[in-house]
């Protein structure tokens, strides 16, 4: 009777795991697993009532694209009987598991393993869209700053650093409010940027910034704000653009439209509209 409760405890704690789990014996030879692991697995009904080890294992050896590297990995662990390893396996289906691999051990001594498989396919997903989101971020021509809701600056990339010839360690902790002005009416242009970020949550305009030796530089500027699932604020994010090199080519567009280009007098267009004034 105490092991009939022991083995129905090992039971109910094996399929109320989160996790798949796969126990063999140190042949390979399959001596449990729980409802999970068939989900994880897709297994077929027939596999779950048929007592056929071979054809479990060649279904698994199927799952997966590269099944040459399949083999040799378990091979590999099969050879190790006190071998501890974590394996990520990609199957045909799209989903990616994470294998663990434990020793089953007795008196000391290894007689059998235990594999537990993990879905980590959303994981995965995350954490390639972080990746590609830090590679943007780094990589975008744009200065971008990431702030807190109280405008705390908490993260920018090069191309902010560049723009204002700052070091990332002078930046950080620096409020967005006092590193941008706006040269008509600074604290205006303040309520009209805390107006526009509470509804609709999105502030566009030019700002100017004020370098260390002192040039001042125009600036298009985009501000958002990011919002939890609850919609509250997390971040704000301000996307800045130097308009240096736009300004430059208007000036010469309207320099070249009101004078002669060899001698740098006005024109005819230019005496035309002073004459219509």
């Amino acid at each position: 009777q105490k092991l009939e409760r022991l083995l129905a405890e090992l039971r109910a704690t094996l399929e109320s795991t989160a996790d798949g789990i796969l126990v063999c014996d140190m042949d390979g030879k399959i001596r449990a697993f729980n409802r999970l692991f068939a989900e994880l697995w897709q297994l077929p009904p027939e596999l779950l009532t048929q007592h056929d080890d071979a054809a479990i294992h060649a279904f698994l050896a199927n799952s997966v694209p590269t099944q040459d590297h399949y083999h040799e990995r378990l091979q590999l662990i099969l050879r190790t009987p006190l071998l501890e390893a974590t394996d990520v396996l990609v199957l045909r289906n799209g989903r990616v598991l994470e294998r663990i691999t434990r020793p089953q051990l007795a008196r000391g001594r290894p007689i059998g393993r235990v594999y537990a498989f993990r879905d980590i396919t959303q994981r995965s997903a995350t954490e390639a869209q972080l990746q590609l989101a830090a590679k943007v971020f780094q990589s975008s021509p744009d200065a971008i700053f990431v702030t807190t809701p109280q405008h705390v600056i908490e993260a920018c990339n090069p191309a902010a650093q560049e723009l204002t010839l700052c070091q990332e360690a002078d930046l950080l902790g620096r409020s967005a409010r006092e590193l941008f002005y706006h040269p008509a009416n600074h604290d205006s242009w303040l309520n009209e940027v805390d107006q526009k970020l509470q509804q609709p949550g999105f502030w566009e305009g030019e700002v100017w910034i004020r370098r260390p030796e002192g040039q001042a530089v125009a600036l298009q500027v985009s501000w958002v704000v990011l919002r939890n699932g609850d919609g509250k604020v997390m971040h704000t994010v301000l996307f800045a653009k130097d308009l240096t090199d736009k300004m430059e080519a208007q000036k010469r567009i309207e320099q070249l439209a009101y004078s002669d280009a060899l001698t740098g007098l006005p024109n005819r267009l230019m005496l035309t509209e002073r004459v219509s004034h």
